[in-house]
């Protein structure tokens, strides 16, 4: 029994869906981060000339506005993902 015939997805397809899911939310992921640290980043700049300490946005140091970077990307791939399904569901119901 493949279960095809009861209207309940098999596990192959629930597999795809889910690889589907994973490599769309990694792409999504990493454009997100992207376009953060080009807002956050794009003013860093040297506080004194030949050292290699920078500071962004707000004075943190370039490490603190990547890992700010990450959450912010972090906190739009849920509300992107949270649209997606939501949007999924209307479309149904």
């Amino acid at each position: 029994m493949s279960g095809e015939s009861s209207g309940k997805p098999t596990f192959d397809a629930v597999l795809v869906s889910l690889v589907l899911w994973v490599m769309g939310a990694a792409g999504l992921l990493i454009v997100n981060w992207f376009g953060a640290v080009l807002v956050l980043a794009g003013s860093c700049s040297s506080p004194y000339a030949g050292g290699n300490l920078t500071e962004c946005v707000g004075g943190l140091s370039e490490e603190r506005t990547n890992a700010l970077a990450w959450a912010i990307a972090l906190v739009l791939l849920a509300v992107e993902v949270t649209a997606i399904v939501l949007v999924r569901r209307r479309r149904r119901g």
